[in-house]
């Protein structure tokens, strides 16, 4: 194997699989069965916690990691101790809590642990905002982040209230361009995307490309330029999508393992251009290929994993295998709705596109109940004029036409919104 798949095996950065793990300990003369029984151990607390599904474009956002404020207040609280200021001394270590809180729900959050992550943000912000205000650095920093977490469990409004503080209050503290205000304008253009707001989303994301290309953080942008593709693919430009994830991908197979979450995720959305062009059997080498990466970097319950068996299901159904595409739909739905609630944007486009099946094995009833249900929930998450409530309504408006005209028939299955 690779040094660098040594290398993670040995540096612990995730859990790798069972057979590599196996190799590293045998090569170093090690038990092997102890150390599959601590692998196995591993993965029940894997599980321990639940996750949560992705967003609609389930891509990395920008938040904030750092040692620096647990080191900084833990020094300041050794010196206050050390002169024999006590109070200010437990002041600097509920800080250093603070701080390391904020740091675990950030990875929590990145691992899809997301219910936990919001519980753990807003502990470490109540401190924060006790002992710093509201207007400190660390203080909006730990908002950002709960932000992010509101926004991929589906409370979208909310996290469009915190987003939209955070930015004032980075701006006035240090511009337009600084890196948190261009953080902040990056998540807002995210919420704007999850709204259908695809036309303002495109215009957001492109200013901050060009705000960032002056800065030297490569990756970030390349994580913005491929949220840039995903709205170009929602709004049908097909063709400029294709270019932006194919740059990004030339990009991070430059800086980045074959098995980093980022890259996966820029070949999965490769792949959905590919089943935009009608080229199915590579869409499907692709996602599968991409899930099987996925599962063993991000487990089998990570947001990544639910798109691409989502997108996999897709195919069945533009083969024409409803019954297939029926049964995949209703396991992903069956996930969404216990880990993140049966009114979440996720799970409502999972259950439209099953109902999409049902009706095409003509089961015209079932169908016609299931997209009158996604449409009440759809309306009171997203509202009545959002792209996917509008979706659903032409699908329950086509079925009704066909019923009308000719009774049993119903029309010829139309493409389905990938989400």
């Amino acid at each position: 194997m690779s040094h660098t798949t040594v290398n993670d095996v040995i540096k612990g950065r995730r859990i790798p699989k069972l057979e590599t793990l196996l190799l590293v300990v045998d090569a170093l003369e090690g038990d092997k069965e102890v150390f599959k029984t601590l692998w196995q151990d591993t993965q029940r607390s894997d599980d321990a916690l639940p996750r949560a599904s992705g967003s609609r474009t389930a891509e990395p956002a920008v938040s904030f990691l750092s040692a620096e404020h647990v080191v900084a207040h833990h020094h300041l609280a050794e010196t206050m101790f050390k002169e024999g200021s006590y109070e200010d001394t437990e002041r600097q270590l509920d800080l250093v809590i603070a701080a390391a809180q904020h740091n675990k729900a950030r990875v929590l959050y990145t691992r899809g642990y997301w219910a936990e992550a919001e519980r753990v943000y807003r502990e470490a912000l109540k401190t924060r905002r006790h002992l710093l205000g509201d207007e400190a650095q660390e203080t909006l920093v730990t908002r950002n982040n709960l932000a992010l977490v509101l926004f991929d469990q589906g409370k979208v409004d909310e996290a469009q209230f915190e987003h939209e503080a955070v930015y004032l209050a980075f701006r006035e503290l240090y511009g337009e361009d600084h890196e948190m205000t261009l953080a902040c304008r990056y998540n807002r253009a995210r919420i704007l995307h999850r709204r259908g707001r695809l036309a303002e989303a495109e215009a957001a994301f492109r200013s901050v490309i060009e705000a960032i290309r002056r800065t030297p953080d490569r990756l970030i942008l390349l994580i913005v330029q491929n949220n840039l593709g995903r709205v170009l693919y929602d709004r049908g430009d097909v063709r400029a999508a294709r270019a932006e994830f194919e740059a990004v991908l030339s990009a991070q197979r430059e800086l980045l393992r074959e098995d980093h979450p980022d890259l996966l995720r820029t070949r999965h959305n490769v792949a959905l251009v590919l089943r935009s062009e009608g080229k199915e059997d590579e869409a499907e080498r692709e996602f599968k290929d991409v899930l099987k990466l996925q599962r063993q970097v991000l487990g089998e319950r990570h947001a990544h994993v639910f798109d691409t068996r989502h997108h996999l299901a897709l195919l069945e159904y533009d083969r024409r295998r409803f019954g297939l595409a029926e049964e995949e739909f209703q396991k992903v739905m069956d996930d969404q709705a216990e880990l993140l609630g049966a009114h979440h944007p996720d799970t409502l486009r999972t259950r439209r596109n099953r109902a999409l099946a049902m009706r095409d094995q003509g089961d015209v009833e079932m169908a016609s109940h299931e997209f009158r249900a996604v449409i009440d929930l759809q309306e009171q998450t997203l509202g009545s004029d959002h792209d996917e409530t509008l979706q659903t309504r032409r699908n329950l408006a086509e079925l009704l036409h066909d019923r009308a005209e000719s009774g049993s028939r119903v029309s010829p299955p139309a493409r389905m919104v990938g989400g």
